[in-house]
């Protein structure tokens, strides 16, 4: 196992593994994209959600919108 790589193990239902098998389907690789993708839009999930709630606080300051950009961008500047 190359280094930085954690093993895993899953079960799946008897007839799904002899299709994917008689299919040519390699498992692992599928689940590995499967993984990958859902982590992708957990992420975006969670960013759009950041997102909403800064919209939220921004709401609440009574800033202008130019003011809430300022604002922003001083955040950024300062991570």
């Amino acid at each position: 196992m190359p280094k930085g790589w954690k093993t895993i193990s899953t079960q799946i239902r008897e007839e799904e593994y002899k299709k994917a098998k008689a299919l040519g389907i390699n498992i692992s690789e599928v689940l590995k994209k499967a993984l990958r993708e859902e982590i992708k839009r957990k992420e975006e999930e969670k960013r759009l959600e950041s997102i909403k709630r800064l919209g939220e606080l921004l709401e609440k300051t009574g800033a202008t919108p130019e003011e809430n950009i300022k604002i922003i961008r001083e955040i950024r500047e300062e991570n």
